[in-house]
């Protein structure tokens, strides 16, 4: 169905503080189907598919 969306991470964490962690998924929740949010920092990344 074209309304349905299906968000897969993989996230990948060398060093990472928990309010960072909060704050990179709450972000990603505003971004659309097939999005990619991908390194925010050099301590980690994160695939929105």
């Amino acid at each position: 169905p074209t309304h349905w969306i299906h968000l897969f991470f993989l996230i990948k964490i060398k060093k990472l503080e928990s309010m960072t962690l909060k704050w990179v998924i709450s972000h990603s929740q505003h971004c659309h189907f097939n999005c990619h949010l991908v390194s925010f920092t050099e301590y980690f990344e994160v695939y929105i598919f």
